[in-house]
């Protein structure tokens, strides 16, 4: 009992293990995978996610058989771990399990093993989605696509957009087999992955065909390529065409000879002609060149709804092909195809399309003109008109200028040439070039522009003409689209000048300068546009000394300017100075606190920034005397006031017996900073009586000094 819990636990363990995923390998969408069966009853396992709706192919192949013979077999689990698939028996070595329909978005897992569980050996997987394939490749029409199978399993992906009625044919052939012998098959889906009824190919045929099939309904398919028996290896050109409308149809020209060339294997080229009933017709290929193995031509007649008429005739190696007598049954539009039979060789060839009958030409198409383009008022000149569906034979196509016919040349069916006069280029402007094929229906192809161009346009300037401080970078630019500028600063004409330069990039103006330019263009040349920069650096400014600040008395001041040749103006009342101002001419006296403020003009320079001083004095004191007071025997005090302007300092008495002569003086007294009168006074003692006597005060401070004037005093 016991015993069998423990192996009910090991299977537990084993089942969530897998559940988990935790042992799988990633298995990526359209990319082969390599495996292998080392032991008996090994089995691989693989996880890859899959959406709803999402329909698979999934193919295995036995690589290499180790001991017996590996037979794959393939077991498909869905993200509840149920097997929704299997595929694979003893001995086959080739497995596919095709067209399982995803039920539920999510992680799914494969299994792999031999079926007999008793072989080992190694494997190729491959996965893909047929309703929306991974990598697949965009197929168009009427170009052959060049493809690799790198590996055993392997197919490639492609996708067309095709519409409901449309008749398909393709082409796969095998180029080169680098392992065995790539036999191609050729499988179709419809957009939802549901293969449809055609499919071609077989082991070891390199060149395979599968044709007329009727697209039921419109919008993507995708097709598969891959090698029949899974095993081969190899390069391959892939084909597809439609037989009822023809992509790069070329239109057929009776009774004309007409040229192609089959450039790749797999390649059809395309032809259609309007057919009248019991028109009677002879179609003639005869191959003029093998540019690779011997190209036998084959021609292929198809009605307007892609089926395929009794006629066709052709063979490999048969190099001249006639398909004659072909009696048209009824009006319509009808394909000719003409490929090489064996799908291998290339070269050119020509076809010849007698008619008798009614035998409509087409309607001729221009692809490319040449010269596009001439100059108003130029000289003739011969135009190249290529296209398709000129004539010569039942018809005569014309080159029509503007619906006016020139002198035309036939050279073939592709290709014409006209006779453009000087005077249907007099003027500029554009005009149609058509070709008219005027008799057996024809008619006039599409147009194609022709332009006759005039003088290019007067170059610009950017920025203007003008006085600048800066140096400026100056840009030449054209209306006219082509056209190549040229320039001179040398004051020579640039349209003929051999100084002229090929302007290229903005030109830096440093100093005054004239520019002057022309635009040339289709031989023309535009007039002379010209502009001159005038480069005005400012002049340095004034410079004051001595330099601005505080002083204690009259100053000097005197203006220099570092360019010799400047002309100073200056103002003293607060507003900014101009040439208007007042000129200096010599240095200014400052006499009280000022403000000075210059500019200086100079000539090549723009008036310099304005300079600016203030120059603070601080002046001298100022001194009044006071009548003597009590005067006695033998003393008095002297009496007077000052002003010290705000600065200090200190004052003394001058006195003596003469008023021209004060010879003696007081002791200094200090002064405090004022801006009021402030009083002074002083005691003299030991005088004698009956005495007159004369004084004056004297105030010194920073500013100067002062004297009072003179008073006298006579003791008792």
């Amino acid at each position: 009992m016991r015993y069998l819990k423990f192996q009910l636990l090991v299977i537990g363990w084993i089942l969530g293990s897998w559940s988990s995923q935790a042992w799988a390998t990633t298995l990526n969408y359209d990319q082969p995978t390599s495996g292998s069966i080392a032991s008996v009853a090994q089995t691989n396992s693989y996880s890859f996610t899959a959406d709803k709706g999402d329909v698979l192919n999934f193919t295995v192949v036995a690589t290499k058989s180790i001991t017996g013979t590996l037979g794959p077999c393939i077991l498909l689990y869905d993200p509840n771990e149920n097997q929704v698939d299997s595929a694979g028996g003893s001995y086959n070595t080739d497995v596919e399990m095709n067209g399982y329909q995803v039920v539920l978005s999510g992680t799914y897992t494969a299994l792999i093993s031999d079926c007999a569980n008793a072989a080992t050996g190694e494997y190729v997987i491959f996965v893909q989605k047929t309703n929306d394939p991974v990598g697949s490749v965009p197929l168009p029409f009427a170009i052959v696509k060049s493809g690799s199978i790198g590996s055993a399993a392997q197919s490639n992906a492609y996708t067309l957009t095709a519409d409901k009625g449309d008749v398909l044919n393709f082409t796969v052939v095998a180029t080169t087999s680098t392992s065995g012998t790539l036999g191609p098959c050729i499988l179709l889906y419809n957009s939802a992955g549901t293969p449809l009824l055609d499919s071609a190919g077989g082991s070891y045929n390199t060149d395979v065909e599968m044709n007329g099939y009727v697209v039921p309904a419109t919008g993507a398919y995708n097709v598969l390529i891959k090698d029949c028996a899974d095993t081969a290896t190899g390069d391959y050109k892939l084909f597809v065409q439609k037989t009822n409308d023809p992509i790069n149809s070329v239109p057929i020209v009776f009774n004309q000879i007409q040229t192609g060339n089959i450039a790749t294997g797999a390649q059809s080229n395309a032809y259609t002609f309007t057919g009248t009933m019991n028109d009677l017709l002879n179609f003639t290929v005869v191959t003029t060149t093998s540019a690779s193995g011997t190209l036998g031509p084959c021609i292929s007649l198809y009605n307007t709804t892609g089926t395929p008429v009794l006629d066709s005739a052709g063979g490999s190696y048969n190099t001249d092909v006639e398909m004659n007598g072909y009696k048209i049954p009824a009006d319509g539009t009808y394909n000719v195809f003409i490929k090489d039979c064996a799908d291998t060789a290339t070269g050119s060839y020509t076809l010849a399309t007698e008619c008798i009958g009614v035998c409509v030409l087409p309607k001729p198409v221009l692809t490319s003109i040449s010269p596009t383009s001439a100059i108003a008022g130029g000289k003739g000149f011969s135009l190249t008109v290529n296209g398709y569906g000129f004539a010569s034979v039942l018809s005569q196509s014309v080159v029509e200028w503007n619906g006016v016919h020139l002198a035309t040349g036939f050279v073939n069916t592709t290709q014409l040439t006209a006779t453009v006069l000087a005077s249907d280029i007099t003027v500029p402007g554009t005009f149609e070039v058509t070709v008219d094929t005027p008799a057996h229906v024809g008619g006039i192809s599409n147009p194609l522009p022709f332009t006759v161009l005039g003088a290019p346009a007067t170059p610009i300037f950017s920025p203007v003409a003008g006085t600048y401080i800066l140096p400026q970078s100056v840009k030449i630019t054209d209306a006219t689209s082509n056209a190549a500028i040229f320039y001179t600063t040398d004051g020579t004409n640039p349209a003929t000048s051999p100084t002229r330069t090929a302007y290229s990039a903005p030109i830096n103006v440093k100093i005054t300068e004239t520019i002057m330019a022309v635009a040339v263009a289709n031989g023309f040349t535009s007039p002379v546009a010209s502009a001159t920069y005038k480069i005005e650096s400012q002049a340095p400014p004034p410079v004051f000394s001595p330099a601005a600040g505080t002083y204690e008395s009259v100053k000097t001041i005197t203006l220099t300017d570092p360019i010799t040749a400047a002309v100073i103006y200056y103002t003293t009342n607060g507003t900014a100075p101009t040439t208007s101002s007042t000129k200096y001419t010599g240095p200014i006296t400052v006499s009280s606190t000022a403000t000075i403020e210059a500019i200086a003009v100079a000539p090549g320079y723009s008036s310099s920034a304005v300079a600016k001083a203030t120059y603070e004095i601080l002046g001298s004191p100022s001194c009044l005397s006071a009548p003597a007071t009590s005067i006695s025997t033998p003393g008095t005090t002297l009496n007077a006031v000052v002003n010290t302007l705000g600065l200090t300092g200190s004052y003394i008495f001058q006195y003596g017996k003469s008023s021209t002569a004060l010879t003696t003086s007081t002791s200094k007294t200090a002064l405090s900073a004022s801006t009021a009168l402030v009083k002074a006074s002083a005691q003299l003692t030991g005088l004698p009586t009956k005495t007159t006597y004369f004084f004056q005060v004297v105030a010194t401070t920073a500013g100067g000094s002062c004297s009072s004037s003179v008073l006298s005093f006579t003791t008792n």
